[in-house]
């Protein structure tokens, strides 16, 4: 049995989580304080953040989209690390979360038009390394 070694697909894939988990610890922060300060009822939250903020509606977004995408490209990272296969992705592993983090960013940041084309290229660039380990796996 070979030994996992910290490589940048394993980075990219903590990375990955963490994103995820400081997207939803953020989103409870906020909802905690209005519950707490007796601004909201724990019970009534829309899954979407539409009944809190537009910035939560935008993280919650943000979050949603992280975990629809988490089968194609932190699938393809764990296939990478399954099958002992990092030179697949390694080289690109850690660009792939910067883009992953750039769509999100950006996202919270703004819905403007300019702002909606740079997610857009952010995301189908993460598309295009997904697309380039596919290929390197088939090979």
């Amino acid at each position: 049995m070979k030994h996992l070694i910290i490589n940048e697909t394993v980075l990219a894939l903590l990375g990955y989580i963490s994103w995820m988990l400081v997207l939803v610890l953020s989103i409870i922060l906020v909802r905690s304080y209005l519950v707490l300060a007796g601004k909201k009822p724990p019970n009534h939250f829309r899954p979407d953040g539409t009944d809190v903020s537009p910035l939560v509606e935008r993280m919650s977004r943000v979050h949603a989209n992280g975990y629809e995408h988490f089968p194609i490209f932190g699938g393809l990272l764990i296939l990478s690390l399954v099958l002992y296969k990092g030179e697949i992705t390694n080289s690109l592993a850690l660009y792939f979360l910067a883009l992953r983090l750039a769509q999100g960013v950006t996202h919270i940041i703004s819905k403007s038009p300019i702002a909606t084309y740079m997610r857009l290229t952010f995301f189908l660039s993460q598309c295009g390394i997904a697309i380039y380990w596919i290929i390197g796996f088939i090979k």
